[in-house]
């Protein structure tokens, strides 16, 4: 079976002839999985429903797989409910295909992430700074196959995804929080990790698989500095199932919200010119680049260079909001000053409904 969007359900079954000697009362339904984390039976038996015949009893299984994927046994029988003698019992077992993105919380549960309604990847801006990936943001990756291997089975440090050439991934981004290339992203490469370097991703890929530390597979991304908003990662993948009869026309397919939280402050991409020199009597001319104004609800700017030599912005120079880029940009003229390099920052001023701040920007 391949999950689909993080989920797959199956109905089984069965028909149980007492022999004479059995009373229906004296009996009770059981069932066992034998990979909680990829099948979680019932204790009270709710997904079973039994139906009394003349001639038995007809039994129907309601099976839901929509947490971590595996090769999971199932059993389901009947034993007597004093003794728990088993008196019949039928075993069956399970491959559900898929790739599984999640955590590992502290009690050794795990949240799946890439879910029809799951929670989906949260984390704040600025733990999206750090290259250290802290053990709370760290994703896990399981891929189950077909024919029963899984990357539980791949060398460690391999390069590639096995069949992971059809991978194909794609992320409507809203603020450009990452730089991803469906194009140019080699999707089945698998980078690496380091503390001083953080993860390291095939060019052109915002997000994908790297080996972490200690040689488990992982998932994360290149995320942009100062960035925040949400996103959705879609996956679509043929590859997975094309050497198996039965799935090969079938595509796996998933998703996983990306949610980067908090209020980032305004920060700089670029300043035009650059090395350049300005006269001393003032009067040129630079432009800013920069993004998250909107989200400050900035009513003006003015733009410092040194200390306390402000530039003023040039009236109607302040670009709307490109949505490439998610960036801005304003015009400044130059003041007249002195002589020598100095420090350059631009300042801000946001308002609501009773006060209004300045602050300074951040430079990435």
């Amino acid at each position: 079976m391949i999950q689909t969007d993080g989920s797959a359900e199956l109905v089984e079954r069965y028909f149980l002839q007492w022999e004479k000697n059995v009373s229906a009362s004296a009996v009770e339904y059981f069932q066992i999985s034998s990979h909680a984390d990829c099948l979680n039976v019932s204790r009270n038996m709710e997904n079973v429903l039994a139906t009394k015949t003349s001639h038995g009893t007809n039994l129907t299984s309601t099976l839901t797989f929509d947490n971590m994927v595996g090769v999971v046994n199932y059993t389901l029988g009947v034993r007597y409910k004093m003794t728990k003698k088993v008196i019949y019992s039928k075993t069956v077992q399970y491959t559900i295909v898929g790739m599984v993105l999640y955590h590992k919380n502290e009690d050794g549960s795990k949240t799946v992430l890439n879910c029809e309604g799951c929670r989906g990847f949260k984390i704040s801006y600025q733990d999206a700074l750090n290259k250290v990936v802290k053990k709370s943001n760290k994703i896990y990756c399981f891929i189950q196959y077909p024919d029963g291997t899984s990357t539980d089975s791949l060398p460690k440090h391999a390069k590639k995804i096995p069949n992971g050439g059809t991978l194909l991934s794609s992320a409507p981004v809203v603020r450009h929080q990452f730089h991803h290339s469906s194009s140019s992203c080699d999707t089945d490469a698998i980078g690496s990790y380091s503390q001083s370097t953080g993860i390291i991703l095939p060019k052109g890929c915002g997000f994908g698989f790297y080996w972490d530390t200690n040689g488990e597979l992982c998932f994360g991304f290149n995320f942009e500095s100062y960035r925040s908003g949400r996103a959705r990662l879609h996956f679509a993948w043929s590859g997975l199932t094309y050497s198996t009869g039965d799935l090969a026309e079938e595509i796996y397919e998933c998703n996983m919200d990306v949610d980067i939280s908090g209020i980032p402050p305004v920060a700089v991409t670029k300043v035009e010119p650059t090395n350049h020199l300005f006269r001393y009597e003032g009067g040129e001319t630079l432009k800013c680049t920069f993004f998250n104004a909107d989200i400050h609800s900035v009513t003006k700017y003015r733009y410092e260079i040194g200390e306390g030599k402000f530039c003023s912005m040039v009236p109607g120079s302040l670009e709307p909001m490109n949505t490439t880029e998610y960036t801005q940009t304003a015009v400044f003229v130059v003041e007249p000053g002195r002589g020598g390099p100095h420090k350059t920052t631009l300042q801000y001023a946001e308002s609501n409904a009773s006060t209004s701040t300045t602050q300074r920007l951040r430079t990435r």
